[in-house]
């Protein structure tokens, strides 16, 4: 599990005390509907409770959650999705994206727009590197599996800060010059990748700090 976050400035940006306790929870997979109804019920129960926070992200199958939980009289703050499904929180000055691949679940967070992706690197077949890596990228291929896939996430990465996702073809994006720099500038954004116990996550970002805090579970 990766969490990337400062922990006071991310209290300072969304308003909340030191000493108040924040629930950051989120549910996957084949558990994620039994999590989701629990979190709702929970929430729920302390929604007017001043010295307590809770932050759950659900994913497209708990799109559902902001209805129940404006049923049971709780709407203050209510994760919302942009055209193309990109989630954000409503009311709350704080922007995230999600990724998972594997045995991994990324977090990316800060005070403007971000794109994340994760994937576990893996054997990729000749027809896909030729379909979503320019010619120039498809030249700097050494370790073909890993670097195309820190190609890959660099780019979806790039289209999940903007909120489009893969709706457009990604050889579009050419990562070339940067195939051997994990922070660089490309017009007014930052990215950052690295590789994480064979798993290889990019960030993009108007923000130019970026540091990976990996927690174990």
């Amino acid at each position: 599990e990766i969490l990337r976050a400062d922990r006071a400035f991310a209290r300072a940006e969304m308003g909340i005390a030191d000493d108040i306790p924040v629930v950051f929870s989120f549910g996957g997979s084949l558990g994620a509907k039994t999590i989701n109804t629990a979190m709702v019920d929970i929430i729920a129960e302390y929604a007017n409770e001043k010295n307590i926070r809770f932050i759950h992200g659900y994913g497209q199958y708990g799109k559902w959650m902001p209805d129940a939980l404006r049923e049971k009289g709780v709407e203050k703050y209510s994760v919302c999705f942009g055209e193309n499904g990109k989630p954000y929180l409503e009311n709350l000055p704080c922007f995230f994206n999600l990724s998972h691949s594997g045995d991994f679940v990324c977090c990316a967070t800060g005070e403007r727009e971000v794109g994340l992706d994760c994937e576990k690197i893996k054997p990729v077949r000749e027809a896909v590197i030729k379909k979503v890596l320019t010619e120039k990228e498809r030249k700097t291929l050494k370790d073909t599996d890993g670097d195309f896939i820190r190609f890959w996430t660099l780019k979806e990465s790039h289209l999940k800060h903007s909120g489009r996702g893969i709706t457009e073809e990604l050889y579009r994006l050419d990562f070339s010059e940067f195939s051997k720099t994990d922070s660089f500038r490309l017009g007014n954004l930052y990215f950052t990748v690295e590789c994480i116990d064979e798993y290889y996550i990019s960030v993009c970002s108007e923000e130019k700090e970026r540091e990976f805090i990996k927690v174990n579970p």
